[in-house]
């Protein structure tokens, strides 16, 4: 009996090892939208909200291509990138003021783990308002992808809107919405961007409130860096000079 067990034991062994399975995940682009918005009353925005059903991270943000159907001039603007881990959702939003009221078509593309979908084509008209001037402080600094914007306003605002007006073409520039500004508290928002090559631009912006618009001219300049070196070599120096004069003060003292 002993023997026939052991026979056994060795004639299953082989199908038990046999029956392991390597399981691959494979990488899967894939998402979808539950909703999307559209307004033209005092600005024109388009927003997507986005989910990742892949198995990949991605990074996803919104481009709309605004056209004005009485001329050729095209504006393009862009949405926030937002970097989506499998499961994760993002309302994507872009946001744009065209210069007067007239007949515009817009293109609407989600750029999508480095592919590109056209979502939705239209017409449509724009009215645009009698703006008054928006009364707010502001603070600006800047490094070669950064605009940081230091905001206090003289009243409180529910919303304001960043747009980037004028700029390199080849460039991509975030379009931001700010919520829930207190009169006389200052916030600071980053608004990210994109250069093909970066060099010393001015980029004109416009703030909006409601009925209220501020166009803000940024010149773009390089992060200044504190020269810690020649801090360093002063410092030296003055200490230096200090512990001189305590010599030579103690020597005087002695004679």
């Amino acid at each position: 009996m002993k023997k026939l067990a052991i026979l056994l034991f060795f004639a299953i062994l082989p199908v038990t090892y046999a029956m392991i399975i390597n399981v691959e995940i494979k990488d899967i682009v894939n998402g979808r939208s539950s909703y999307h918005n559209f307004n033209n009353s005092s600005i024109v925005s388009f927003s997507l909200d986005w989910e990742n059903i892949g198995s990949v991270d991605c990074n996803a943000r919104l481009r709309m291509d605004i056209q004005d159907l009485n001329s050729s001039e095209l504006h393009i603007v862009w949405s926030k990138k937002e970097v989506l881990a499998p499961g994760g959702g993002a309302l994507l939003s872009t946001y744009y003021l065209p210069k007067k009221s007239g007949n515009y078509s817009a293109t609407i593309k989600l750029y999508y783990c480095n592919d590109i979908y056209t979502i939705s084509n239209f017409n449509f008209s724009f009215e645009k308002p009698e703006f008054k001037k928006l009364n707010l402080s502001l603070d600006v600094a800047t490094t070669k992808n950064e605009i940081k914007f230091k905001i206090k306003p003289k009243k409180d605002l529910d919303k304001l809107y960043i747009i980037p007006e004028k700029y390199p073409r080849g460039w991509i520039f975030d379009s931001l919405e700010v919520k829930n500004l207190k009169k006389g508290k200052e916030k600071e928002v980053t608004l990210t961007y994109i250069p093909a090559y970066w060099m010393s631009r001015d980029i004109t912006f416009s703030l909006i409130s409601g009925n209220y618009l501020k166009n803000v001219k940024i010149k773009l300049e390089e992060e200044k860096k504190l020269p810690v070196f020649e801090i360093v070599i002063t410092l030296f120096a003055i200490s230096l000079f200090v512990n001189f004069y305590l010599v030579v003060r103690r020597k005087n003292k002695k004679n």
